[in-house]
């Protein structure tokens, strides 16, 4: 021991310049390496989300569970599974061996998907399956949008705010909670439909016959080709008010001329109050491999600066801020990966696939409306 002492000693300053090599690289990686809440711990738990519009749980057990699961069962490393059927949905909850290399593990699964799609019914949607992550399931900070404003005027700021929190580099996912749907409902006076002689059946096909959009090929011109779309997307009132019902020579019958068209939202299955105002919570989770600290701060700026244009009735205040965590005075976080916990995270993902189910596809979400037709007069004012 003593001879290493000596040694250190005789070299003193090859000794010094190995600690300043030492202290800069030490420096260098405390300023660059990424800061987390929660490690990036791989969970070994898969889930598989199958969609099909319309299907009650009973009909989803028998025509895609089953199927799927004599597939599933196969896959190796496979542990446990669980099995769910919603209405317009079913879902498997797969737990593998903490062994298991959980990207192969979902190759595995994609694979025995595949293989189980000729079993599932023609009208079943493309199957949907995820690897769990504690990052990115949880959200790293919320903003809770609330005031003695309009719905839709929470709505529109809740989104405005949410397009900008999703530019953010290190933000993985900005989500809204609390919030409607919005839709537009064709408003039809059982007289003046008899008086012209439809049924509400083909009021209800006109409009969603009409609302879809839909490809008609190519046309080659000979020195190249573009392709040939028939637009027929419902983006406004005025659109679906213009949308023909009948046509008998020159003379158009539109939904405008037998109905009212007001934009609404759907009924609300919950209310989200915060101070006895109405609110719009945005969450945010994080990019795996991005420096906590830096992304919420980055959004603290952002919802700062959105906050400027607030309007002198609506606030904005954050709440769940992970960087409290952080900080030396903050209490020290928690997960743990229990199967109760990713099952309720698969619940969420499962209503949300359901919920956007019979949402058509268009270059942006929040330009998209459904149509619901109700027969009967009008009452009132669209609500929000």
């Amino acid at each position: 021991m003593t001879s290493i002492i000596d040694a250190a000693f005789s070299r003193i300053r090859v000794v010094m310049t190995a600690l300043v090599v030492m202290v800069f690289f030490g420096l260098v990686a405390y300023k660059t390496i990424p800061r987390e809440a929660d490690p990036d711990v791989p969970v070994p738990f898969v889930g598989v989300t199958i969609p099909l519009p319309g299907i009650s749980p009973e009909d989803g057990e028998r025509l895609l569970l089953r199927p799927t699961e004599l597939e599933l069962q196969n896959v190796e490393g496979l542990k446990q599974m669980d099995a769910f059927a919603y209405d317009s949905a079913a879902q498997f909850i797969l737990e593998f061996q903490p062994t298991v290399d959980i990207d192969q593990a979902v190759l595995d699964v994609r694979e025995a998907i595949d293989r189980a799609k000729s079993e599932l019914p023609d009208d079943a949607e493309e199957p949907l399956v995820q690897e769990f992550n504690a990052q990115t399931q949880f959200p790293i900070l919320t903003t809770v949008i609330y005031g003695n404003a309009p719905e839709r005027t929470l709505l529109q700021i809740a989104q405005r705010l949410e397009d900008k929190l999703e530019s953010i580099s290190g933000v993985l996912e900005a989500r809204l909670t609390g919030s409607r749907e919005e839709l537009l409902e064709v408003i039809v006076d059982p007289e003046t439909l008899e008086s012209y002689g439809l049924t509400e059946f083909e009021v209800l096909d006109a409009v969603t016959s009409n609302n879809q959009l839909v490809t008609a090929g190519s046309v080659d011109v000979g020195d190249g080709r573009f392709t040939v779309k028939a637009p027929g997307l419902v983006r406004n009132a005025q659109d679906l008010a213009d949308t023909p019902v009948r046509v008998s020579g020159e003379n158009v019958l539109t939904i405008g001329d037998i109905a009212s068209v007001r934009r609404t939202f759907k009924d609300r299955e919950g209310y989200a109050i915060f101070n006895g105002d109405l609110a719009i919570g945005v969450e945010i989770s994080k990019r795996s491999g991005f420096n906590i600290v830096e992304t919420i701060e980055e959004a603290r700026r952002a919802i700062e600066e959105a906050g400027l244009t607030l309007g002198r009735d609506v606030s904005a205040i954050t709440h769940d801020d992970q960087l409290s965590y952080l900080r030396e005075d903050g209490p020290v976080p928690t997960f743990t990966a229990t199967r109760s916990s990713v099952r309720e995270a698969g619940q969420r993902l499962a209503r949300m696939v359901i919920d956007r189910i019979d949402t058509p596809e268009a270059p942006h979400a929040h330009e998209l409306l459904e149509a619901e037709l109700i027969i009967g007069r009008s009452t009132g004012p669209a609500p929000g």
